[in-house]
């Protein structure tokens, strides 16, 4: 089977010397337009260069950026709700603890036991916005 640049010779009439200027035009042109597409010269025939753009990059960036950081504040927020929750019942035991000492102590250490009570209360009250239930003292014994 002949090769095709024995088919153009034979059917263009050309001669070999013209055959290679011919191939060479060619082969300029190819590389010179593979150059200009990755260049992105053709984009405005709707051919896009093989190359991302510096502003499709960064948005894309973002966006992924932005869902990460959603998502840490998520569990960020979890945590201290949770971490909120276990204090408030660790002051709400020792609010009972207190309630208890207060209920059988003498009326002198009263005063004092009762000011504890009230400063735990209060830090309670920061962790939760409400008060703690102070149940009666036969509930305590």
């Amino acid at each position: 089977m002949p090769d095709p640049v024995s088919l153009l010779e034979k059917g263009m009439d050309l001669s070999a010397k013209e055959t290679r200027l011919i191939l060479r035009a060619f082969w300029v042109v190819l590389v010179t337009c593979s150059f200009l597409w990755m260049l992105g010269m053709f984009s405005w025939m709707g051919v896009p260069g093989p190359f991302v753009m510096a502003g499709e990059l960064d948005g894309k960036l973002e966006n992924a950026a932005s869902k990460r950081i959603s998502a840490l504040e998520g569990k960020v927020d979890g945590t201290n709700g949770m971490l909120r929750q276990f204090m408030a019942q660790s002051k709400g035991r020792e609010i009972r603890d207190q309630l208890r000492k207060v209920c059988t102590m003498r009326e002198e250490a009263q005063f004092v036991a009762l000011n504890e009570k009230e400063r735990l209360q209060d830090e309670y009250v920061g962790l939760t916005g409400l008060r703690y239930s102070e149940p009666p003292c036969e509930q305590l014994r």
